[in-house]
């Protein structure tokens, strides 16, 4: 009788460690991926740069979209100032620029 006692106790300390590497595993599983490129952006900087940009120009938006930082800037078209400017978030390297021009 005593032997079964021991096994019934040894036996729920397996059971409570085998749930608790469960809930240990799960855990980890739902937390972020710190290799993912999301992750990466969120942590890594590329500190500060100048963007030049014409005179009278405004920041209209910015967005985060397919890895890319896009800047929208507005304001007098004859400026310059209606484009689109494509950055690297992790370098701060410009990409491209997308100017709006009018067609005749």
């Amino acid at each position: 009788m005593q032997a079964l006692k021991v096994l019934v106790v040894l036996m729920g300390v397996v059971i409570a460690a085998i749930v608790g590497i469960i809930i240990i595993t799960v855990i980890q599983r739902v937390g972020p991926d710190e290799g993912d490129a999301e992750s990466r952006t969120k942590t890594a900087g590329f500190g500060e740069i100048d963007l030049p940009v014409p005179p009278g120009c405004e920041l209209a938006a910015a967005e985060l979209s397919g890895g890319r930082l896009v800047l929208r800037l507005d304001g007098p078209a004859e400026s310059g100032c209606q484009q689109a400017v494509l950055l690297n978030p992790d370098s701060g390297q410009v990409l491209g620029r997308v100017t709006l021009t009018s067609s005749p």
